[in-house]
């Protein structure tokens, strides 16, 4: 069997590794991504080594069958070899050193496809076109054609949308970066702000990484809601099974309302809301498979950014690097809405709404980077690939456009006339829609396994 997989992140590495693994039979593979190198995906490859993981490193191994594998493999590594395996696992570690994990996993994986005589491929080229042949599958880059039996995608994360105003000549302007993971400040000129659209966590490892780069111009950063990012901390609280008791498929209102009434429990005891988080994280995504389309669409409307604050939280030596930078004013953090940008010669001018002002404002600033979040509308996102896939109708979306529609089960992806791809693979956050919940290392690092466990099977 030929199988092509379309990403070389976490979900594209784990799915190419399980299928090393799991396969007894006669196997070719072949990995296509452009922009970087194996194993690291865009996630695990910051300018920073202050760039923390916002998750514990016990949680973080790649395998789901070997929880400790990333904490084993830490102390191994020279900055933890003296250290308890107990601290350790409870270590907010940098993202660049689990990106360093990640390139062992992709080394052992080369290893191991030459132990067991599988052809396995790194296409350094983007795929810009998927054609479905008769039985077999044919893949386009810019350079050159290949055809396969079965494809993944596991294309991640896409850019961030631009922002919606009137004028937009200023998208190719050197002082714009749509990409938040991958910008050159040597184009700030002067001591002007830089200016951050979104406060969400992206902001944050954005501010630490201009800090390393020793830029110490005051950093401006808005959106609509100011920011609200918790840091983690150290509740040691169980709570009682309360979500069994609305029945197997509550509604949104009584799950609301639930809630509701279990932080009102939590805030007299002067508890923030960490440990009910913590106890529906594992519900999430059965819940939001039992939700209706009118109340996904209240839930995305009224309850997403609540969500959001109470499920990302920060490694609280991240937080006090944030906090010490406001108290400074050298981060200023403004809740507020973009009403229109200019290129100036040497910046650009910036309006937006204050909403705590209730006027709008003016700044020019040197630099000005996208964190807003990563696009899932792939109609306007940055991937040629998927675009046309969806106007070919080789593909769809979910109603919400929060990802492909995919029978969960199997992995294969719906195409338009609702019928099955059964040659055509997904996972990760193209399952959003599907899942809610499908972007953490636990989901991701079983999607990959049972997927590869789907692949093989069909193997005659």
């Amino acid at each position: 069997m030929q199988i092509g997989i379309i990403g070389n992140g976490f979900c594209g590495l784990m799915t190419c590794h399980h299928l090393i693994v799991q396969s007894s039979k006669k196997l070719s593979i072949t990995i296509f991504e452009k922009e970087h190198n194996p194993g690291r995906g865009i996630a695990y490859s910051p300018q920073s080594e202050k760039v923390l993981l916002n998750v514990i490193a016990g949680k973080m191994s790649a395998f789901p069958d070997k929880p400790n594998d990333f904490v084993n493999w830490l102390s191994n590594h020279s900055d933890y070899k003296n250290d308890s395996e107990q601290l350790i696992a409870s270590s907010f570690v940098p993202r660049a050193r689990y990106g360093e994990y990640l390139e062992d996993v992709w080394i052992s994986t080369k290893e191991l496809a030459i132990s067991k005589n599988i052809d396995l491929q790194f296409v350094k080229e983007e795929v810009i076109e998927l054609t479905k042949e008769n039985d077999r599958i044919q893949l386009n880059t810019e350079k050159n054609q290949f055809s396969f039996d079965k494809i993944v995608l596991a294309t991640g994360n896409q850019l961030p949308r631009n922002p919606q105003v009137k004028n937009t000549n200023w998208i190719t302007s050197i002082r714009y970066s749509q990409n938040p993971w991958n910008y050159k400040l040597e184009n700030i000129v002067s001591s002007k702000p830089i200016f951050i659209l979104g406060n969400g966590l992206t902001m944050v490892d954005t501010v630490i990484q201009i800090r390393e780069q020793k830029f110490e111009n005051q950093i401006i950063s808005l959106s609509p809601h100011g920011f609200n990012i918790l840091p983690h901390r150290n509740f040691s609280i169980s709570m009682e099974d309360w979500l069994g008791k609305l029945g197997e498929n509550p509604s949104l209102h009584s799950l609301i309302t639930e809630i509701n009434k279990q932080l009102k429990t939590l805030k007299k005891h002067g508890i923030s809301a960490e440990p009910l988080i913590d106890y529906l994280r594992p519900h999430t995504q059965g819940i939001w498979r039992n939700f209706s389309l009118t109340e996904k669409k209240i839930f995305m409307s009224k309850f997403r950014h609540l969500w959001g604050v109470a499920r990302h939280r920060l490694p609280f030596v991240t937080y006090d690097i944030i906090q010490k930078e406001r108290i400074q004013n050298s981060l200023q953090i403004i809740s507020g809405k973009l009403t229109s940008i200019s290129e100036l010669t040497n910046s650009l001018e910036i309006h937006y709404f204050d909403k705590v002002l209730g006027i709008e404002q003016k700044i020019e600033a040197a630099f000005m980077i996208n964190c807003t979040g990563p696009e899932s509308d792939f109609t306007i996102s940055n991937s040629t690939l998927l675009k046309t896939c969806l106007a070919k109708g080789i593909v769809t979306q979910d109603e919400l456009k929060l990802g492909i529609r995919t029978n969960t089960d199997s992995f294969q992806t719906l195409n338009s006339n609702n019928e099955i791809n059964s040659s055509i693979y997904t996972l990760g956050s193209t399952l959003r829609g599907e899942l809610w919940e499908s972007t953490a290392i636990n989901e991701l690092r079983s999607q990959a396994k049972m997927l590869a466990e789907k692949l093989l099977s069909e193997i005659n």
